[in-house]
């Protein structure tokens, strides 16, 4: 992984929940993380020294949604001071991550927060795995951890067993071509896009008055899916209106990044930021007017 050196230890001061000056917390998963570089060649990191207010990075790397990312948010990272909150969406991955199937909530299956749909309320409550994490339930987990862990043992064996064989022989392969590339920022249904809603909701909550910048992050197959549509994605158009509703800016980075050359924006092996994408990111971020509002707010 590219930025494996040792990183500087932070000072004691970056964790205070207290603070005498401006600060900036933001949330998302392994792309805010800072997945396959070094801490200083992150979005957060490089927003950090260029405006002189503290980031508080709380990215999560691991299967990591918008209901998580609420939670978090509520529970933890509000509690610390800040002025402004910047929650960066990955549509790659973040609604399936956040979807509840029935393999999800049954006992044994890891423990993480879903939102399921409440048709009494109209609502959507927060269900955990059945069993709760109690001493009686980790035996199921544990029997359920070796299984998956044999399964994709022998999917890799079977990958690679076959693609030596396709490499192997000099056979033409015949494709049949795909009409568009999947992309969740036009492929979402609006049973995904209500619990985004909903953990937007809950975030504007807990924010208070707190200025709140939503960010949408591509992957290249959402760049190539939007260059074929050659127009606004329906995730873009929904949430827009619903940043409207609730008093957030929404950036999303698909509309300015499939303008520029961004082949080198993403590391080729797994698709994170390499410190190029990081960098554009941070460029791109910091000259928005939320960016003049946080810098205009620092205290001296």
């Amino acid at each position: 992984m590219a930025g494996c050196t040792a990183a500087s230890k932070p000072s004691r001061s970056a964790f205070a929940r207290s603070s005498n000056g401006s600060r900036v917390v933001v949330i998302g998963d392994s792309f805010v993380e800072g997945w396959g570089v070094a801490d200083h060649e992150r979005m957060t990191n490089i927003l950090e020294t260029r405006t002189k207010i503290p980031h508080l990075n709380f990215g999560t790397a691991g299967n990591f949604g918008t209901t998580q990312a609420y939670i978090l948010y509520e529970k933890l990272a509000s509690r610390f001071d800040h002025d402004a909150v910047i929650w960066m969406i990955l549509p790659a991955n973040d609604f399936a991550d956040d979807t509840p199937t029935a393999s999800r909530l049954e006992e044994g299956a890891r423990w993480r927060p879903y939102l399921v749909r409440n048709d009494k309320s109209d609502t959507y409550d927060v269900v955990y795995p059945a069993g709760g994490f109690e001493e009686a339930t980790r035996w199921a987990i544990f029997r359920r951890n070796i299984s998956v862990e044999f399964w994709m043992t022998a999917r890799a064996y079977y990958y690679y067993r076959g693609l030596f064989d396709w490499l192997s022989h000099e056979t033409e392969v015949t494709r049949t071509p795909s009409t568009k590339t999947p992309s969740n920022y036009f492929d979402f249904d609006d049973e995904q896009f209500g619990r985004l809603a909903f953990a937007a909701r809950k975030i504007r909550q807990a924010a208070g008055d707190r200025r709140i910048m939503v960010v949408t992050i591509p992957r290249s197959a959402d760049i190539m899916r939007s260059n074929e549509e050659r127009g606004l994605s329906p995730l873009n158009r929904r949430i827009t209106q619903l940043s409207k509703e609730l008093g957030f800016d929404h950036i999303d980075l698909l509309a300015s990044i499939r303008s520029t050359k961004w082949d080198n924006y993403y590391i080729p092996c797994d698709g994170h930021w390499t410190y190029q994408g990081h960098l554009f990111a941070a460029n791109h971020l910091y000259q928005t007017q939320y960016y003049n509002s946080v810098r205009s707010g620092v205290k001296k």
